[in-house]
């Protein structure tokens, strides 16, 4: 549903490939806070990558998901990795966009809070996901939540005009991963649960705008390692949903390094359910 993403307009003047891909994880060890531009089709000096870093890229600290629209604009979350000298935690329920034709990164919005932040929590923003078909983008915070209070949201901002506008959310959900999904039904938006090893779901309307109450899709739980996984990452292809889950108890050294495992979930049309058909642990990966 968000395969409508163009390549930034800045990239290409600059002379990086299509190839080129932004990374908020520091993939080339080089202490990098925020985000690098990378084009591993062409190495440079020391055998690296080309790379290039706007100088507006670290103003929001460490970065977590980002997301490509059909403009070539790209969005960003503040998500601390090991500290939070770089990410203060009154600053992370903020989303962050890049500009496709300066690459410059500017504060989109802030989203609406309900609740102080709580030291028990170094997060906020934590889920990102873009919708081409209704110009949306969903963002899932567990700002102000900790291991007992559940006071996260997921917003819907609509994209289709010049200013950029919150429609709907959802409250009390703490949520990670996102994606969304057009199954035999109706569409929907996908999230893994930051407190259960479930992916659960919501109708979303002709607008993008979050319909009705959310329903289980499949679980985690029990299947692989300590069975406790969390999804992380949700994304969809060719009727097959792949995620991404790692360990998550709100905490930044309990989560900075672990394994992530890969799970593969096949769509039954007949149903409009899911079945489990692959796991496996691949590699470490920082939150």
């Amino acid at each position: 549903m968000s395969n409508c993403r163009q390549y930034p307009a800045f990239a290409e003047k600059l002379g990086f490939s299509r190839q080129s891909a932004y990374d908020t994880s520091d993939t080339l060890g080089l202490n990098t806070v925020g985000v690098a531009l990378i084009d591993t089709s062409t190495v440079i000096s020391g055998g690296q990558p080309k790379t290039y870093r706007h100088p507006s890229w670290d103003d929001a600290g460490h970065l977590g998901p980002i997301v490509v629209d059909w403009d070539g604009n790209a969005y960003t979350v503040p998500t601390p990795k090991v500290a939070l000298y770089n990410n203060p935690i009154e600053l992370q329920n903020r989303v962050m966009k890049i500009d496709s034709a300066t690459g410059v990164m500017t504060e989109l919005l802030r989203l609406p809070t309900s609740v102080k932040p709580s030291q028990a929590n170094p997060y906020g923003t934590l889920g990102l996901t873009i919708d081409c078909e209704t110009r949306s983008l969903y963002v899932a915070t567990v700002y102000g939540s900790d291991r007992d209070r559940e006071a996260g949201r997921i917003f819907r901002i609509d994209l289709s005009t010049s200013t950029p506008r919150i429609t709907s959310e959802i409250d009390g959900v703490d949520a990670m991963g996102l994606a969304v999904f057009k199954g035999v039904g109706a569409r929907r938006l996908y999230f893994g649960s930051v407190r259960t090893p479930l992916i659960r779901s919501v109708i979303l309307d002709d607008k993008g705008d979050f319909y009705g109450g959310a329903r289980d899709e499949a679980s985690l739980a029990g299947v692989f390692g300590n069975g406790e996984d969390k999804a992380r990452r949700i994304a969809f292809t060719a009727g097959e949903m792949q995620i991404r889950g790692i360990e998550f108890n709100f905490n930044l050294e309990a989560s900075r390094e672990k394994t992530e495992n890969r799970y593969a979930f096949a769509y039954q049309a007949a149903t409009d359910s899911w079945k489990l058909t692959s796991v496996s642990a691949v590699e470490k990966s920082a939150q």
